[in-house]
């Protein structure tokens, strides 16, 4: 899926973050950036607009997502 902010596509959706114990999203994980340059960062559940069959809307811009800090994500092997 791609991830839109309010003014052009930022990254790639890359999974969710699920409140421990509490099975409630809590954040959505977003890839963004281009080989070196590429970060994963948590976008709040409160940021998201809508959730298409392609497409995840936000409601921060892409400066305002750039400046999120990067998270360290375990993912289960694929």
């Amino acid at each position: 899926l791609t991830v839109c902010a309010t003014d052009d596509e930022i990254g790639q959706f890359e999974g969710l973050i699920v409140e421990p114990g509490g099975h409630q999203v809590t954040h959505v994980l977003l890839q963004t950036g281009h080989m070196r340059g590429r970060k994963e960062v948590a976008i709040p559940i409160s940021a998201v607009t809508k959730i298409g069959t392609l497409l995840i809307h936000l409601s921060l811009t892409r400066h305002q997502v750039k400046d999120l800090p990067p998270v360290d994500i375990d993912h289960p092997a694929r």
